[in-house]
């Protein structure tokens, strides 16, 4: 304790609850705040968060509950001098909290100044996968540095919108992958030589000078209504083409055309990492993401080369078909208006 005064630098309380529905309700009917975000699983379970997840000010009172632990722990109360709370700086919430989840409050205390009879504390609060929920912090103090490469994995899975803008950027370089080697390959077996391959292959490349409109075309229409038509067309084309396999001029246009879809997510299927990721964790987040390009030079293969063992080339098509038609599905969970 500094002389003087109740405490010093480096004192610390904690405090841990599992945060329970009866608690969500409570304080939704104390506070008022009937959200569907806190209230209702159905609406919930459509959104990027798949379930209920708790008020963020509710955090705030577990804050207030070490505040009090470290008050009663320095005997601070007394006749002469009441300590309070005289607020909270910076408060930023860096993750959801859902209904089971058991949230541990660390206070810390980080300036003492005696003459004034005022402290300054840091408090962070994590979850049982000690994922940081909130750090609240003191203007020009740093946000807490991810201590590895294992807590960067971490903090990454624990945001959603960070891994749906991760399943669309692998979703929509695999498709690549899988168009530059499979249309040419399949121009080639179906005896229309090198050039026409070269020639396809061109004409899918082509596509990207339509970035610029598409582009334009999601900024007054919205990301979400691009990315997910994108999706949907490039997974549609690649069934029809598997369908159209034995007709090699419709299969070559219905390639062409998913070619359209994927260029349509070069321009925009980068914008929901962008706008998710948050400024502080952004060199960290990124090397995160950008384990797609490696996933996605991965997996596909190896499941076109179980495919190829037993089917033709039109199950390849068939399979790049339904994952972009199961991506375009759950990129509807990004928000309306992205």
């Amino acid at each position: 304790m500094s002389e003087d005064f109740y405490v010093s630098v480096g004192d610390q309380v904690q405090f841990a609850k599992t945060v329970g529905e009866s608690d969500v309700y409570l304080f939704a009917g104390i506070t008022g705040d009937l959200s569907s975000n806190h209230v209702n699983e159905e609406v919930m379970k459509r959104s990027s968060y798949g379930r209920r997840i708790a008020h963020g000010a509710l955090l705030i009172g577990f804050m207030s509950t070490t505040s009090t632990l470290m008050i009663e722990r320095s005997g601070g109360v007394g006749a002469e001098e009441t300590p309070v709370s005289l607020g909270y700086d910076r408060i930023r919430f860096l993750a959801p909290v859902f209904i089971g989840d058991t949230v541990s409050v660390t206070y810390r205390i980080a300036e003492v100044d005696p003459a004034r009879r005022r402290s300054r504390s840091e408090i962070e609060i994590r979850n049982q996968a000690r994922v940081h929920l909130w750090y609240p912090r003191r203007f020009g103090a740093p946000y807490p540095q991810l201590a590895s490469a294992e807590d960067g994995i971490g903090r990454f899975l624990a945001q959603p919108r960070l891994r749906l803008a991760w399943l669309i950027a692998f979703g929509r370089s695999a498709w690549w992958g899988h168009f530059f080697t499979f249309a040419p390959l399949y121009m080639v077996t179906r005896g229309y030589g090198e050039i026409a391959a070269a020639l396809v292959i061109s004409l899918g490349n082509a596509m990207l000078f339509l970035n610029l409109a598409i582009g334009r075309f999601a900024a007054r229409f919205g990301v979400r209504l691009v990315i997910v038509a994108a999706f949907g067309t490039a997974g549609a084309a690649s069934l029809a083409a598997a369908l159209l396999v034995d007709w090699p001029p419709a299969a070559v246009i219905f390639l062409l055309a998913g070619a359209l879809g994927c260029s349509a997510l070069d321009a925009v299927g980068n914008i929901p990492f962008l706008r998710s990721v948050r400024a502080h964790e952004r060199p960290q987040m990124t090397t995160v993401f950008r384990t797609y390009l490696d996933m996605s030079d991965l997996l596909p293969p190896a499941l076109f080369a179980l495919l190829l063992s037993f089917f033709g080339l039109a199950s390849v098509f068939c399979a790049a078909g339904l994952w972009m038609l199961a991506i375009g599905l759950t990129a509807r969970l990004l928000p309306r208006g992205f």
